[in-house]
């Protein structure tokens, strides 16, 4: 098989490497799910959990209601976290 050069931009490089990250991030997202060690929910999922809106979600992270943890540029709540947040607010 012969290899050939490619003339590419830099803007469509640079796209190019951020959609494989996001594809890898979210292979291993998936992953981790799969093992069950610790149940992992997006702010949508927990949206949908409290029925509430994705600004209350903020307001509460922000006070310390939720606890949140960061991966990159993602948010994440622990399923224990959520639990114990249900207690609290009742």
């Amino acid at each position: 098989m012969q290899e050939q050069d490619l003339i590419i931009s830099s803007s469509d490089l640079d796209q190019l490497i951020a959609q494989k990250v996001n594809e890898q991030i979210e292979k291993l997202e998936l992953d981790f799910k799969a093992k069950g060690s610790i149940e992992l929910y997006s702010i949508k999922e927990v949206q949908q959990i409290f029925q509430v809106d994705r600004t209350t979600i903020h307001h509460w992270t922000k006070n310390g209601t939720l606890k949140a943890f960061h991966m990159g540029r993602r948010v994440y709540y622990r399923k224990s976290d959520i639990e114990q947040s249900l207690i609290q607010i009742n």
